[in-house]
């Protein structure tokens, strides 16, 4: 058997199949023997991709194992940590699953620990739904606070400053400290109908970490309301509406007459195109040139 430390360096450390050479840790298992992982929270592929691994299985074999443990409650079978998909692709197939059998007991939060963080080392967590990626994130962050492993990482999320110095290369999600933490707001206190209008690309995710902070769930309804009748959300616009909600509950006129006070308030600039500046305007002074505009505007006017 490959030592238990190895095979965990090979996990977090790296390509994790590397690590696993003998044929002796490798075993052959009825698709029936394998569980899924109760809490798993990657979604499995979609249909075309999951088309394309059966077909590369198909071909080439297994190539990877699935990372295993001994189920914590039935006898003789095996929860999955790692490869779910492949199990299903093998499943589809009619073979057995190539598996490898974590060697150390794991608690419930350990094993998930694992889940997590061998899932994103072969996905791209990028490629997931923004919800998803916070849900991810957040409950990584909540295990590594518990276990007291990673205490590094969870100290960056914890921290609640404005100051961003850069992604934190040890979190195997390589984000900022500040990303990290709008993450975790946003799976806990983000509601689920502003999650949907964010995964749908209407709000934008600094926006939505704004609106995390507020409070009542009746008015990050009343925003949800706003922008699926055409409103649109900016950071900006966020954190006024976080101000204003700090006051008094919001409905999605309330939102719309901000929106709009903050539109009529700002200040129109008209440049001059260059074409004009030498065809009407030439070797005038900036004075002349606004009087003349003054005039002409009179002019139109009283016609």
């Amino acid at each position: 058997m490959v030592d238990t430390k190895d095979k965990f360096v090979g996990l977090f450390g790296g390509d994790y199949d590397d690590e696993f050479q003998e044929e002796s840790d490798i075993l052959l298992v009825d698709y029936a023997d394998l569980i899924p992982f109760k809490q798993h929270l990657f979604s499995p592929y979609d249909e075309e991709t999951m088309e394309d691994l059966v077909r590369s299985i198909d071909d080439m074999g297994q190539l990877s194992p699935c990372l295993v443990r001994e189920h914590p409650d039935q006898s003789g079978k095996y929860e999955i940590l790692s490869g779910h998909n492949r199990a299903e692709a093998c499943r589809r197939l009619d073979q057995q699953v190539k598996i490898i059998v974590y060697p150390e007991i794991l608690t419930d939060d350990q094993a998930k620990l694992v889940v997590i963080e061998s899932n994103i080392k072969q996905r791209t967590l990028q490629a997931l739904a923004l919800s998803d990626q916070a849900k991810i994130i957040a409950e990584h962050h909540r295990l590594i606070k518990k276990q007291g492993k990673r205490t590094d990482l969870a100290k960056i999320v914890d921290e609640l400053d404005d100051n961003d110095n850069g992604a934190d290369a040890t979190a195997p999600y390589c984000l900022s400290n500040r990303q990290i933490n709008n993450y975790v707001r946003i799976d806990e206190y983000l509601s689920d109908p502003l999650k949907i209008l964010m995964d749908e690309g209407k709000l934008p995710l600094k926006a939505a970490s704004e609106l995390s902070f507020i409070i009542d769930e009746e008015s990050q309804d009343a925003v949800a309301d706003f922008i699926q009748n055409g409103g649109k959300i900016t950071e900006g616009k966020a954190k006024k509406i976080r101000k204003l909600a700090e006051d008094e509950t919001l409905d999605a006129s309330r939102i719309g007459k901000l929106i709009a006070g903050e539109k009529s308030g700002s200040k129109l600039k008209v440049v001059i195109p260059e074409s004009m500046i030498n065809s009407i305007f030439l070797n005038m002074t900036k004075e002349e040139i606004l009087e003349l505009i003054e005039t002409a505007v009179s002019a139109f006017q009283d016609n």
